[in-house]
């Protein structure tokens, strides 16, 4: 797994770098939000660890809102500020997690690998909407079979889909309501401790 480490502290850098390669990252490490966005262009990497205060004219925030308008990657903030402004700053562009520095590598290391796994759900969960909207353009204005139903499809395509929903906890089914055919996918939330919601 490839990281981009944005920090401007050269020995803090350096501390994380060594230690995020003992866990078997490859870490490539620029010092500026203005490098960074420029090392993406050219660079594929899995993940980003951004510092707030940068060097230069902008800072951590501003360089990844700039990084996610171009590219769909996971940014985590990694910084010394504890402040509750501050974190509803980094909140408002990416949820993928904030560490504070004196965290160890352990806590590092889990934090990554939870948004992973999120930026992962995310995407499997747009695929399924992408095919699902393309079955709802296929069928709508044609319509369906009133005993149409995903279980008992023949074709391998919707069973696929609706196996993978219900490994999910999610359902699919069709709202004969409107002209021709729409497909409705539905997911459970469940409420978490700090008030958020996940799948």
């Amino acid at each position: 797994m490839k990281i981009l480490l944005v920090e401007d502290e050269y020995l803090i850098a350096m501390t994380e770098t060594n230690a995020l390669k003992d866990y078997g990252y490859e870490v490539r490490h620029v010092s500026s939000g203005e490098k960074a966005i420029e090392i993406v262009k050219s660079e594929g990497f899995d993940l980003i660890l951004m510092d707030i205060n940068l060097e230069n004219e902008i800072d951590g925030i501003e360089t990844a809102q700039i990084i996610l308008d171009k590219l769909d990657i996971p940014i985590i903030f990694v910084s010394s500020h504890i402040e509750k402004e501050v974190v509803e700053r980094t909140e408002k562009v990416t949820s993928y997690g904030y560490v504070v520095k004196s965290s160890t590598i352990t806590v590092l290391d889990a934090s990554i690998k939870k948004a992973m796994k999120l930026f992962n759900a995310k995407k499997e969960v747009g695929k399924y909407a992408l095919t699902c909207r393309k079955i709802k353009e296929e069928l709508n204005g044609i319509g369906m079979p009133d005993n149409f139903n995903f279980d008992n499809s023949e074709g391998f395509g919707l069973q696929l889909i609706s196996g993978l929903l219900s490994s999910m906890q999610g359902s699919i089914r069709i709202d004969r309501e409107v002209k021709g055919a729409s497909i409705i996918i539905e997911f459970k939330y469940k409420e978490t401790k700090n008030g958020t919601s996940k799948i």
